[in-house]
C-alpha cells in the first residue's frame, strides 16, 4: 500500500472476489544476485513480479484488472522504481555498504578468513524466519 497499491478486493470471504495482489521477490539482509530486480546492460530496470488477476470464480473481473494495470502498476513504478522518488541519500548509503561488503568478502582467503564479524553486531536473528536482527535489549553480548 505504500507503493500505491488497494486492499479494495480484500476480505470478502469464499463469495467474493479474489485476487488482485502484486507480489514481487523481498530482498533479504544477504547481498545475493538474484532475478526479481535488476539493471540490464543500457542500465534499464528490470522487475519480474507476479499479478494475480482479480477474479469471480473463473471469471477475470476486467474493470478492476484495468485499474491494476492501469492504475496502481505504474504508480507503483513511480513510487519504488524511479530514482527521482528514492531517497538518494539512503541508496548511496546501500552502495556503499554492498561496495563494502564485497570489499570485505574478497579479503577473506587473502587473510584466512572465513567469516568478518564488525564489533557491535548482533548476530541472533529476530526470529527463525525473520533475518532483521534480534532486539539489542534482548541479545546476549
Amino acid at each position: 500500500q505504500q507503493l500505491g497499491g488497494s486492499n479494495a478486493l480484500g476480505g470478502q470471504g469464499w463469495s467474493g472476489p479474489k485476487g488482485g495482489d502484486i507480489q514481487i521477490l523481498e530482498p533479504g539482509q544477504n547481498i545475493l544476485e538474484q532475478s526479481g530486480i535488476r539493471f540490464d546492460e543500457q542500465g534499464n530496470v528490470i522487475a519480474q513480479m507476479t499479478i494475480n488477476l482479480p477474479a469471480r470464480g473463473r471469471t477475470i473481473l476486467g474493470q478492476a484488472a484495468i485499474e491494476i494495470l492501469g492504475t496502481i502498476l505504474p504508480t507503483m513504478v513511480e513510487r519504488g522504481l524511479v530514482f527521482k522518488a528514492l531517497n538518494a541519500n539512503r541508496l548511496q548509503g546501500h552502495v556503499n555498504s554492498v561496495e563494502d561488503q564485497m570489499w570485505v568478502q574478497s579479503q577473506l582467503d587473502q587473510r584466512s578468513l572465513v567469516a568478518f564479524i564488525p564489533n557491535g553486531a548482533i548476530l541472533p536473528r529476530k526470529s527463525g524466519v525473520d533475518d532483521k536482527p534480534m532486539d539489542p535489549t534482548k541479545a546476549i553480548k
